[in-house]
């Protein structure tokens, strides 16, 4: 299965990354070396943040993101 959308490719990442608590992510790197690694623009992943963000999905905390709720399909 291909991972296609911004929001699918950044969950991935989230998963892939995530601490033994299964809910926290520490960033590895700037977030442009990570939208490069995922394929996406520099912009698309800060918008792509913003957005979960606002969806009360995930919390930012300079170079954590704590995974709050499910987003939906991924």
């Amino acid at each position: 299965m291909k991972v296609r959308s911004a929001k699918e490719r950044l969950m991935l990442y989230f998963d892939s990354n995530a601490e033994p608590d299964g809910r926290t992510v520490k960033l590895r790197g700037q977030l442009q070396d990570i939208a490069s690694d995922l394929g996406l623009t520099r912009e698309a992943l800060y918008r792509t943040l913003a957005s979960l963000e606002r969806a009360g999905a995930i919390e930012r905390a300079g170079a954590r993101i704590l995974l709050k709720k499910s987003v939906g399909p991924r």
